[in-house]
């Protein structure tokens, strides 16, 4: 597992001075400094000095939550670089933007039990060509983690074995479900046309365009009915994960606005390293979700967005007609809630009781 410390992107507005300056021109600036939040050498504020490294490194982990690592912000910075050496001997990189940045935290999930160095460089334009700092002084912390209460992997009656993961609090399964039979055993429906999809009030399941050798990357496909059906679909001890848990993973990863990346495995279709279509918005599966583009089949029958998102049922109330999903796009860092009609296929990750 990695630290992802991906990229984040932003745009700054920058203002260039000449002239004669009068009273109402400088109390022009002043008023404009105040409503953008940007520094102005009319108002004796310091520029970003290139030439010095940041100071005052510190780190405080706290088990069960993360590290937080802070430093002394460099007055009239607009953004900081971390560089992180992992316990495993390997180096990843964060770029923060902001004014005067001064703080990240790394939640545990994202951690290795081990000793970790970092440093920190503040950036002093974000503009071409960049100016950095130096980087800082090495600074060090050492993660000691709890031992995980979840198993490993978990088996379906249908004989399936599935990689679990801890994120956070919770043991998720590291893959889609892929079963073929309730946990009663009865048989779970498919093979149905796309009127008879549509027109279902009971479970059916569906694999991508009825082609099963999608089925051992992206599992398959279940309507709610099937998801809310009381034989249950995933195995015994477990269910279907809840909208609580989801919130809960996408806030130890940035919140539902920018979770997805870390949930999202890395790679693009375009460059043959991954299942994504380009650009895979900071995609680092730093959680270990790994979250696949599986697609889904649709209201009416037909399938589609294969490559490009994934959509996975959630455990709710919803409406007489629609239920709750998760739903991460190619070219997003958010993960998107929705409801959606009961007819729809979508991928199931289950959760331990």
């Amino acid at each position: 597992m990695n630290i992802n410390l991906d990229s984040r992107s932003s745009s700054m507005l920058s203002f260039e001075f000449a002239g004669i300056f009068n009273v109402r021109f400088l109390s022009l600036v002043f008023s404009m400094c105040l409503l953008l939040g940007v520094s102005s050498p009319l108002l004796g504020q310091s520029f970003c000095d290139p030439s010095f490294a940041p100071t005052g490194l510190s780190a405080t982990y706290t088990p069960g939550s993360g590290v937080l690592l802070s430093w002394d912000a460099v007055p009239g910075s607009v953004g900081a670089r971390l560089r992180v050496f992992l316990p495993t001997g390997g180096v990843n990189n964060k770029n923060i933007v902001g004014t005067e940045p001064a703080m990240f935290f790394v939640p545990e999930a994202a951690l290795l039990e081990g000793s970790y160095l970092w440093q920190v460089a503040a950036a002093c334009t974000l503009m071409p060509s960049l100016s950095i700092t130096p980087f800082s002084a090495f600074s060090s912390f050492v993660v000691s983690l709890p031992t995980s209460t979840c198993p490993t992997t978990v088996a379906h009656v249908d004989g399936n074995v599935y990689p679990v993961v801890t994120i956070g609090s919770t043991c998720w399964m590291e893959e889609n479900l892929d079963v073929t039979h309730y946990n009663n055993g009865d048989l779970i429906p498919t093979g149905l046309s796309n009127a008879a999809w549509e027109s279902a009030t009971t479970g059916a399941r569906a694999v991508y365009d009825n082609d099963a050798s999608y089925r051992s990357e992206y599992g398959q496909f279940y309507n709610w009915y099937a998801v809310n059906d009381a034989r249950g679909l995933c195995p015994t001890g477990w269910s279907v994960a809840t909208a609580a848990q989801w919130d809960d993973m996408a806030s130890m990863f940035g919140g539902l606005s920018g979770a997805a990346g870390d949930l999202k495995t890395t790679g693009t279709l375009e460059l043959g390293t991954g299942l994504w279509y380009a650009p895979n918005t900071a995609a680092t599966n730093l959680s270990e979700y790994s979250a696949k583009p599986a697609g889904y089949r649709r209201n009416i029958g037909e399938y589609g967005f294969l490559g490009f998102s994934g959509i996975w049922w959630v455990a709710c109330q919803g409406t007489a007609t629609r239920s709750c999903g998760r739903r991460v796009y190619h070219d997003s860092n958010a993960v998107n809630v929705d409801l959606f009609l009961k007819v729809y296929g979508f991928s199931v990750r289950c959760t331990k009781d």
